[in-house]
């Protein structure tokens, strides 16, 4: 019969990181801030320059008006 692989729950995650000293916890935030700084950089939206068309308009109809 074959094994079913069993993941760790989020509290089982949690007692192992409060069984780590100090110095190992900041590794491991280390590690995850970076992870998450990656894949949310991966996330930015590509813009278009036409995103800014006719955001001008009113203010030149402003300055002609002066």
């Amino acid at each position: 019969m074959p094994e079913k692989n069993i993941l760790p729950s989020y509290n089982d995650y949690v007692k192992g990181i409060r069984q780590l000293k100090p110095e190992e916890q900041l590794r491991l935030v280390e590690i995850i801030s970076g992870s998450l700084k990656r894949s949310l950089g991966k996330k930015r939206v590509a813009h278009s320059i036409m995103e800014l068309e006719g955001l001008g308009l009113e203010i030149s109809k402003n300055i002609q008006n002066i």
